[in-house]
């Protein structure tokens, strides 16, 4: 049996073409974009997020799910490794991101009022 979807990203790119559609149209108010047909999607913009998330879990799952019939045994272990290895830096890169555009008002107080 393939475990790979090779179509998945298909539904990955209208999920994010949704969004982008749905914003272009409610912050720049285009009136005109149709309000009935099959571009109706468009205008419902919960659409794109919830697709991301059904993905999201279905990917995560099936990944877990092919590691799982691999090793059992040494799962927990090699799962979280790779979920935390792909996780972590991100969140640190963001954070130190947000910080240095957001946030620098925060470094010029005491670590008191930061927690």
């Amino acid at each position: 049996m393939n475990d790979r979807f090779e179509n998945i990203n298909l539904l990955r790119a209208f999920a994010a073409t949704a969004v982008v559609v749905y914003h272009v149209i409610e912050f720049t108010h285009w009136k005109s974009f149709p309000i009935t047909g099959p571009l109706l999607t468009f205008r419902i913009g919960w659409i794109g997020v919830d697709l991301f998330f059904v993905i999201s879990g279905f990917v995560i799952t099936s990944s877990a799910l092919a590691l799982y019939r691999k090793d059992g045994s040494e799962f927990h272990r090699t799962y979280w490794t790779r979920r935390l290895s792909r996780i972590v830096p991100l969140y640190v890169l963001t954070g130190a991101l947000w910080i240095v555009f957001f946030g620098q008002d925060l470094l010029d107080q005491p670590v008191r009022k930061w927690v």
